[in-house]
């Protein structure tokens, strides 16, 4: 039976910079489709889901985009800056300035706006960061 982690959804438009995850057998496409009409990728691991949203974040395509932007981009505008009330990071922040520890911490935001529960998110994002 797989664990939690290994059915952790992490929603994308469908994207070469996704595809490759699905291609190496590392995710698969879901059945599920979003509201917004994206689509869900469901990774063999959490940690997978969590490199794949830090590679696509790291992307030309988010690369001249402000954290508030950035957000509005990955959800269909589901959720911008205000998932980050509480945290330090600063919504006009250039997502390419981001530090490690500022990466780990919007990606542990997102995950909540997303709906992904966990006991372990930190050490997940932290495992998945040290690839």
């Amino acid at each position: 039976m797989p664990s939690r982690a290994a059915s952790h959804c992490v929603r994308r438009s469908w994207a070469s910079q996704t595809r490759r995850y699905v291609d190496v057998g590392l995710a698969t496409i879901s059945d599920i489709v979003p509201a917004d009409g994206g689509r869900f990728l469901k990774f063999r691991s959490s940690e997978t889901g969590f490199r794949a949203a830090a590679d696509l974040l790291s992307t030309p395509g988010y690369g001249k985009l402000r954290i508030d932007r950035a957000l509005r981009r990955w959800s269909n505008n589901g959720y911008g800056a205000e998932i980050l009330a509480g945290t330090p990071l600063d919504a006009g922040t250039a997502v390419p300035s981001l530090r490690p520890g500022d990466l780990r911490v919007l990606l542990e935001a997102m995950a909540a706006a997303e709906g992904y529960r966990s006991s372990a998110t930190a050490a997940e994002i932290r495992r998945a960061l040290e690839h």
